[in-house]
């Protein structure tokens, strides 16, 4: 006797399961889309009451340059477009032991979705590069974000406008403006593959790892901001002391990112903490080009991981 197939759920089936499922992924909002699955293309709306809005998804990693400029947006939207029926929120994947820290995503006041099984992300982002999404009357548009910046926000509120007269042609809305860029919005991602590493090291798929207090990284950088995505292992007890190095020379105090000091023995210093995990090492006016090596000087007690880091231009 031939097994009888299981009965593919309907739409209204497929929503209420992924709302159930994702409910325990999403910060400061009930869920708000889903994908059913990585043969599904389809983005459910999950929320009918959110249908009719003009709905963003910021598609990015914790420490893509683009998220700055982005957010910046945002809160001046919040402000020009108060109390229209406009939506927004992060998508990130899952995949950071520092995501666990809820004060990563105290800048970004907004509803945040914290994918545990990447099939928005992959969905989004299939090269990896930063997209902000948007969505109105059933149509989705994708914009990659590392074009320019200014084009891109300028382009999506005026799609806002858009889609705000759709009900009332006659509603009074603000010129657009030219958006005010902030901070870094370019820049290369270098993975631990292509860092030159010494001492000892674990390399695993998505990071490698040390508890050697002699290991370092090298890097070649050439741009105005360096980057850094890195956490704690489970066996670390405090956090890890850092040396930075340009040239082998100390960072310039007027280039220093924002957790680097200058110590009162003139070195440059940072502390990777268990709660954080994006670190802003340099962060100059001019172009810098040159060595840069960081130095784990208390990775013996306190391992650490190198998820990336980035050069911003």
């Amino acid at each position: 006797m031939a097994k009888k197939k299981d009965r593919a759920l309907t739409e209204d089936e497929i929503k209420a399961k992924l709302r159930l499922d994702l409910e325990t992924q999403w910060i400061n909002s009930t869920p708000k889309v889903g994908v059913y699955g990585v043969q599904d293309s389809k983005i459910y709306i999950l929320k009918p009451e959110i249908e009719p809005l003009f709905l963003m998804i910021l598609a990015a990693d914790p420490a893509d340059f683009a998220i700055d400029a982005t957010v910046h947006a945002f809160k001046s939207w919040e402000k020009r477009y108060y109390g229209l029926r406009w939506s927004a929120f992060w998508l990130i994947e899952n995949k950071y032991p520092f995501l666990k820290n809820p004060k990563i995503f105290e800048k970004f006041p907004y509803p945040i979705f914290l994918e545990a099984k990447p099939d928005l992300n992959k969905l989004l982002r299939k090269d990896g590069t930063a997209v902000l999404s948007t969505h109105f009357h059933g149509t989705w548009t994708h914009h990659k974000l590392s074009e320019p910046l200014a084009q891109i926000l300028s382009k999506v509120e005026y799609d806002l406008q858009i889609a705000l007269r759709k009900n009332d042609e006659g509603l009074p809305l603000p010129e657009i403006s030219d958006p005010e860029i902030q901070g870094h919005q370019n820049g290369n991602v270098i993975y631990p593959k292509d860092l030159l590493l010494e001492g000892d090291w674990k390399t695993l798929p998505e990071w490698v790892e040390t508890a050697d207090p002699k290991a370092s990284l090298k890097l070649q950088m050439n741009g105005k901001l360096l980057r850094l995505t890195s956490s704690l292992t489970v066996k670390a007890f405090d956090s890890c002391k850092v040396r930075i190095t340009l040239n082998g020379e100390r960072i310039p105090d007027h280039s220093l990112g924002a957790q680097v000091k200058t110590t009162e023995e003139f070195t440059s210093e940072f502390s990777i903490h268990r709660g954080a995990g994006v670190y802003n090492l340099i962060q100059a006016q001019e172009s810098i080009q040159g060595e840069v090596r960081l130095e784990f000087l208390t990775a013996e007690h306190n391992p650490v991981i190198i998820h990336d880091i980035r050069v911003g231009t």
